[in-house]
């Protein structure tokens, strides 16, 4: 019973995706009918985060904390601010953590969200590279 459902959900995720995603084309919108650009859009989400971010980047810069300067962000291939990746850092903790919660209960959730935080940029220089 088991094996008729789960391939039954992943014969319907298949179809899904095929009517989702291929399937529909987008009719195109005359351009008098169009939209002008709006600066100020974005979703709640959008908001959300960069209020965040600027509340971050005020405390970050009121008690003087330099937790990764712009330089080593650049040499790892992050563009973005100090206080952009921090949110995005404790963002991937707490989707690791949410993943390990549903995967492995309370333990799998720690052990999933350990990770995240020393995953960010390295914060010495590179140990290849000789110091003239």
């Amino acid at each position: 019973m088991m094996l008729f459902a789960g391939s039954a959900l992943m014969l319907l995720s298949i179809v899904a995706f095929g009517v989702a995603v291929i399937l529909p084309k987008t009719p195109e919108v005359p351009l008098e009918r169009r939209r002008p650009y709006q600066i100020g859009s974005g979703s709640g989400l959008t908001r959300l985060t960069g209020s965040t971010t600027e509340a971050l980047h005020g405390f970050l810069t009121r008690r003087n904390v330099r937790l990764f300067n712009r330089e080593t962000l650049d040499n790892a291939g992050v563009r973005m601010g100090q206080a952009d990746f921090v949110v995005l850092v404790i963002a991937g903790g707490f989707v690791g953590a949410l993943i390990g919660l549903i995967v492995g209960g309370v333990l799998g959730a720690i052990l999933f969200s350990i990770p995240a935080p020393p995953g960010g940029p390295p914060r010495s220089q590179d140990p290849c590279r000789e110091e003239a």
